[in-house]
Parts: C-alpha cells; structure tokens; sequence
C-alpha cells in the first residue's frame, strides 16, 4: 500500500482463451479466444517507465506505476492473477501459472502451490519451480518497493541482509519434477496471495541475471512479449504465440498482433494525436483544456473510470485542536469535495469512505448519499462546521497544514487551508516538494497538525490501505513512526482481519471498521474522495470492448480493432 500523491495504487488485465461465461458489461471480443484480429495499434505515454524489467520496474508511487503495470502485466503471469472481468469481480484471484489457487495451511504459515503442466517462456525455455524462487530472489536483490510484500518469507531477510545472489531463501522449497511449490512465512498475512497475484512476481527463468535488464527485458510467460526497448523513446509489445499454445483458462491472449508504446511528453500533443486517429490510446489523461473539444468531436471514443484510490486530509489526534472529536468533526462538515474535485481539474470523484471501489469492504452508500457529512457532490455545511469549532473552544488556533508541490494537491491544500480558516481556525501552508514530501509520508504522518494523504493499494486488499492509517503492516510491524490512526480499537481489528485467509467472509468486517474510522465521533481522517483514470482511443479502435479493470486498469489485451480496421 502506498502514500504517494501520484498513486492507486492503482491499479489488470488479463481475460479468458477458455471458459469465457461471460458476467454483464464483458464484451465477447475481450476473451481474446473468439476472433483473431491481425494489426498493430500505437498507444502513448508521458514518461517512459522507469523499468521494464520486473523485478526493477515497480516504484510504489501508485499512479505512478501504472506505465510500467500496463505493459508488464500483459509479459510476466505469475502463480495466481485476478479475474479479468470489470468492477469488484476483478478483484478476486485466479490460477495464474499455478493449476489452482493456493493450498493454506491452518496456521496460515505454510502455502503450497504445483505449476500447471508444458508451461514455457516466450523464448521456448520450460517453466521450472525453481523459477519462482529466483524470481523472489531478484525482487529482494532489486530492493524495490516491491520486495517488502515478500519480507514475511522465512529467509528473505536473511538473504536480502547477506546480499549474495546465489543464497537460498530457505522458506520456498520447489520440485522440478512434481511443479510443487512450498512457501513457508514467520507470521500470518492474509493479504499474501494478493501480492503473489502482482505483475512483479511474474516468474522469470532462474538463469537471468540479478542486474537490471530493461534494455534486454528477461522472457516471461504472458500474451505479449517485449521484442523492443529504445529507452526514452519506445517499446513494443508483441503478441506471443507459445502462449496462445499454452490455452490456461480465464486469461488472455490479447487481440492485436503489436502494441507499440511511443513516449510523448506533451499530453496536449498525445490528446490531439488520438482525436486525429494518429494515436490509438493515451495512457495520461487528456489535459482540461483540450477536454471541451474531446467531448465535442470524439465523447463516443471517451470513457472516464473511478480507480482504486483515495485522497484525504489526515488530523493529528495527539495535539490541539485535532485532539478534540468535535474539531475533527467539523473539518468533514467544512470540506466542499467537489469544490476539491475542481482543485484536481476534474480527476477525482468525491466522496467520503477510505476504502475505495474495487476493494472488499467498499461501502457505496457511505461513500455517496449515506455519508455522515452530508452528500460529498452537495455543499458542506460551514455553519455546522464553526459551531463545532466554537464548541470545541478551538476559535483561532493555530494550525499547520501540509501538502506537497504537485500542481494539483498544491491547490488543493489551499483550498483546503482557507476552509480551515472560514470555520475558525488560524491556518498556514507548509508545502515541500514532491520527493521530500513522499520521503517524509513514508515515515508516517508528515510535519504539521493537518495536511494532504493518498492511499494507493499496491493489490487490492484493504490491509493495505490499513497499513497506511495504522502504520502496521501485515503480522503486526511497524511501517511508520507516526499512524494516522493511533486508536487501538482500530489495530486490533485489522490485526484479526488479517488472520482470516478468506476476505468475502470478513468484507463486511471490513466495511464497518470503515465506518468506524471515517463516522463521528471518531471522525479520524477527513476523506476527499476517489481519483479518476480515463480510456480515450481513436477511431481505430472499438472503445465497447475496451475493458477497465481495478487492478490493471486499462488492458491492451482487451482493444481491439473496429470492424472496419480488422
């Protein structure tokens, strides 16, 4: 789980060859099995991804990663992955390379796997047991964000301390000649085969090198593979054939023969190319200004998407006035959410829960009309607000609000900071630059009484945006000096959520800790709401069949080409 304002975590894309009964809203196209469509369609980007190597490729930063998550997770299939279909269905985990899902000890300790049979990488080599070690091994070497998902390994630390690639990680145990996998942990951690399901545990054969390999990414097993790597400029994607071979039911082989991934700096430039048909998608969302000539010249080509995400305002509940319910209670009443939808120029979606949409626990009617605020899209109540503050004895208390320099949180602490002010309180900005303001989040609540969060889960399980509220992360470890939310009430809840491997049973557990943490008298953070991501293609391309999914997001391997393109 992430605390990036670029976050989302964000954020899927993988369908069926086989089996594809199909739940409302899935197009047929989007099986990938029921046509062949020849074809090569060019996509954008602002950025190239960092990496495109997985082990090196996953930033933490949410949002962020979401251009390296896009390709790579159509590359590299690891032992489980999610159901490729739209909304919370997609949320749920599937076999990946694995024949079924895992097989969980009582004590949650022990989690047996077998690969399923013939699987090979898009360079012909055969798919090994061994393999998963090694890939865990260059997530722990990598040293990314990433490689904390699997600290709980019994042995990882010890090897990533000892810092000699040719260790072993001596709680996975493999068979080469059985396709078994046995991964041991040190403590329980229901939100393990979530991460188990992420594009960066795809497998890699146990011969690639430790070093970064973006320019020559490693073979994977997947629907496409990286045939090119021009840093700064492009990549391409191509469609693998050993993989159609390879037939593993509920996952894609992808419609178009080549996705070619240009990198763009001007998103002005990018939104212009695809209304032109000279693009067939940006990944970025088109910029407001040229978003009134979208809506009018290509509205059927545009569709905007909630993502599992949330913004908020933290409140220290250790010092004045934040100590006292009541002035946390009238922060919420004061927030005009969609006045700070604004401040994000459209991209975000208001509304007042923590969890997002797409993730277990997810309670639509607190998040919209059953908001104890009143209707985040309808004015706040002010003179509730002030009469709290009033009430509280807080009139003109000082209070530091803090946020970082991106333009879009910038605006939106000020914002936020005069409605401190119209209520009551004596409100000043501390805003630092965006890298010290992420360096400072990942240590816990920033500097100040007040100020601007993102909560972004890595895989969509709501321990991880718990992780960001509590500061303890799966097993009980501290991941941060200073909690959002210091209620033990709280802690012990998620500390016995955790030990429940089966999160349907508990979703609605889930559910009313959100409640908890968000209603009066609690009133612990003050939620703004929801960010937005966009599917903006060309012509080209049948925007019908295009599938957005909560943990991949847009999914290449679900466009395909309009009928008279194909």
């Amino acid at each position: 789980m992430n605390s990036s304002s670029r976050q989302s975590s964000i954020p899927a894309r993988l369908l069926a060859l086989v089996s594809c009964a199909l739940a409302a809203g899935l197009a047929l196209a989007a099986c990938g099995g029921g046509q062949e469509v020849a074809g090569t369609i060019t996509v954008s980007q602002t950025g190239e991804p960092e990496r495109l190597d997985p082990a090196f490729a996953y930033t933490g930063e949410g949002l962020a990663t979401v251009g390296a998550s896009e390709p790579l997770s159509l590359v590299y299939t690891p032992l489980l992955t999610y159901r490729h279909e739209e909304g919370e269905r997609g949320a749920e985990l599937i076999p990946g390379l694995a024949r079924d899902l895992p097989e969980v000890s009582d004590d949650g300790l022990t989690y047996r796997l077998t690969l399923r049979d013939e699987l090979e990488y898009s360079n012909g080599d055969r798919v090994r047991a061994r393999d998963f070690e090694h890939t865990i091994k260059r997530l722990l070497v990598a040293g990314t964000p990433a490689a904390r998902f699997f600290d709980h390994v019994v042995g990882a630390e010890t090897f990533a301390l000892a810092g000699v690639a040719d260790g072993e990680i001596s709680g996975i145990e493999s068979d080469d000649e059985t396709g078994e996998i046995t991964i041991r942990l040190t403590q329980p951690d229901a939100s393990f085969p979530y991460a188990l399901g992420m594009w960066f545990a795809g497998l890699v054969p146990a011969n690639t090198q430790f070093r970064d390999r973006s320019a020559d990414p490693p073979p994977g097993v997947g629907p496409y593979e990286i045939t090119e790597a021009e840093p700064g400029t492009r990549f391409v994607l191509s469609k693998s054939a050993s993989f159609t071979e390879l037939a593993i039911p509920d996952i894609p082989t992808g419609n178009v023969d080549e996705v070619v991934v240009e990198i763009i700096a001007s998103v002005e430039r990018q939104a212009e190319e695809v209304l032109s048909n000279e693009l067939d998608y940006m990944r970025d969302s088109p910029p407001p200004e040229v978003k009134s000539t979208l809506l009018s010249e290509g509205q059927e080509r545009y569709r905007e998407h909630i993502a599992a995400g949330t913004y908020l305002f933290f409140l220290d509940p250790e010092s004045p006035p934040f100590d006292d319910p009541r002035a946390r209670q009238a922060v919420n009443h004061a927030l005009d959410r969609a006045e700070l939808a604004r401040a994000f120029e459209g991209e975000l979606e208001p509304g007042c829960s923590f969890l997002p949409p797409g993730i277990a626990g997810y309670d639509e009617e607190l998040d919209t009309t059953a908001c104890p605020y009143g209707d985040p899209s309808e004015p706040p109540d002010e003179h509730r607000a002030r009469r709290l503050i009033r009430r509280a004895g807080a009139v003109g208390t000082a209070v530091t609000v803090a946020g970082s320099d991106e333009p879009g949180i910038e605006a939106a602490t000020e914002s936020y900071a005069e409605t401190l002010r119209v209520i009551g309180l004596d409100a000043t900005t501390r805003i630092l630059t965006h890298e010290a303001y992420l360096q400072r989040l990942a240590r816990g609540r920033p500097p100040g009484d007040t100020g601007f969060a993102s909560s972004f889960p890595d895989f969509p399980h709501p321990l991880r945006p718990y992780s960001l509220l509590t500061g303890i992360s799966a097993g009980g470890d501290a991941v941060a000096s200073l909690p959002i939310v210091a209620d033990p009430i709280v802690a012990d809840e998620v500390e016995r959520l955790n030990l429940e491997p089966d999160l349907e049973s508990v979703a609605e557990d889930w559910a009313a800790l959100d409640g908890y943490v968000v209603s009066p008298p609690q009133s612990y953070i003050a939620p703004i709401g929801h960010p937005k991501l966009t599917t903006f293609v060309s012509e080209r391309l049948d925007i019908d069949q295009a599938s957005f999914h909560p943990v991949f997001l847009n999914d290449y391997s679900s466009f395909v080409l309009a009928p008279d393109e194909s």
